[in-house]
């Protein structure tokens, strides 16, 4: 549990962009869900990335 104490949004973000990083050289389409943090970070990757999927489920 220690590591999580030493765990920054920072490489958060880093470790989603070096995933999406690996989807795009591999997948047409990618499409991106998260809840909690991992909406904020969602969101975070569509401000920055026009390719990515969108959709907003009602």
């Amino acid at each position: 549990m220690k590591i999580w104490r030493k765990t920054t949004y920072q490489d958060w973000q880093n470790s989603i962009q070096e995933g999406y990083e690996w989807l795009k050289e591999r997948c047409d389409s990618i499409y991106m869900a998260g809840l909690s943090m991992g909406g904020t970070l969602t969101l975070d990757m569509a401000q920055q990335h026009a390719d990515l999927k969108r959709d907003c489920p009602n």
